[in-house]
């Protein structure tokens, strides 16, 4: 396989070029992020610090902000906190995710008594956490994509071509590093969810893939090898169930965004940004793979009748 671009069907890089290009700006900048930058992390893989303040019927949503700025003022890089309501004894569980030395939690807390007009009971011991999320999870969550882009290679490659096969790789690493690039770019606290959200994202574009296939297996391209309409005609075909895929991911973070607890408000985010990177990556990244690998991998099988004489000529795999 030689990946000569000039071969290759050149027309869908012409009409998107534009976006392509952007999209690679885009990821390399993301990586540059990630790189110097590193993700920004919550409590479930840095471990965190927790206490618990009780403020009684006192309780309302300015609160939490008193409470976050002055743990942020005197050094805690504040992460989230979690309301308890028991009528007359509510109280808020805090976490904030570096250690620090005993004489500032100590300040902390005589702080939180002071502005809150509370007494020193009301205000639990600060005790470390260690990390909920173990290294075991980073190679069970690389290992389950892994198998799946695997299996879905195989897969595309045997029921359609060699140009699905690499598309389905290239979509899915493209589209994870888009999604990854999105956090560390708009410095996003990124949590327990985000091996689930990884793992969802490469099923999602696994069967954006499959669907746009699909599509071109039923036009007439394996007759007359006109690539760029069969590709044409599967967009067409496929881009509205896409959409309307991506529609309902959408809605589905925004309800998490409107009606989850505020501890796990990030996971709406992450929801959106699968909407975003897989619909980007099906109608664009997938076509674009497709169209320029295609020239170059075996042809299917052709068979075509000489009405002539008694001759079947044939064009080999």
């Amino acid at each position: 396989m030689h990946r000569n671009f000039k071969k290759s069907n050149r027309d869908y890089f012409s009409k998107n070029k534009i976006v392509i290009i952007v999209f690679a700006v885009f990821l390399i900048v993301g990586i540059v992020f990630g790189a110097v930058l590193g993700f920004k992390t919550n409590f479930e893989f840095t471990g965190y610090t927790e206490f618990s303040v009780r403020v009684g019927s006192e309780y309302n949503e300015n609160v939490i902000d008193e409470i976050s700025n002055i743990v942020n003022s005197y050094g805690g890089d504040f992460d989230t906190a979690s309301v308890y309501d028991q009528g007359d004894d509510t109280r808020i569980v805090i976490r904030y995710t570096n250690d620090l030395a005993d004489d500032k939690k100590s300040e902390i807390s005589t702080a939180i008594v002071t502005r809150l007009s509370l007494t020193e009971s009301d205000i639990s011991e600060q005790v470390r956490v260690s990390p909920t999320i173990k290294s075991m999870d980073y190679v069970y969550t690389a290992c389950a994509i892994l198998l799946l882009i695997v299996v879905a290679t195989i897969f595309a490659y045997f029921r359609y071509n060699g140009a699905s096969a690499i598309s389905v790789i290239l979509s899915t690493v493209l589209g994870t590093l888009a999604f990854m690039s999105l956090g560390t770019i708009l410095r996003l606290t990124i949590g327990a969810s985000y091996f689930a959200m990884l793992v969802a994202l490469n099923m999602l574009i696994i069967y954006a893939n499959f669907t746009i296939f699909e599509e071109i297996r039923a036009t007439s391209w394996l007759q007359n090898e006109d690539y760029e309409s069969a590709l044409s005609a599967g967009m067409k075909s496929s881009k509205f169930r896409l959409c309307a895929i991506s529609i309902a991911i959408l809605i589905v973070g925004l309800l998490f965004a409107i009606f989850a607890p505020s501890a796990i408000k990030y996971v709406a985010l992450n929801v959106m940004f699968i909407a975003v990177v897989v619909l980007f990556v099906a109608l664009y990244i997938v076509p674009f793979v497709w169209s320029v690998f295609i020239t170059h991998c075996k042809k299917p099988k052709l068979s075509i009748k000489v009405s002539s004489g008694d001759v079947e000529e044939k064009e080999e795999k």
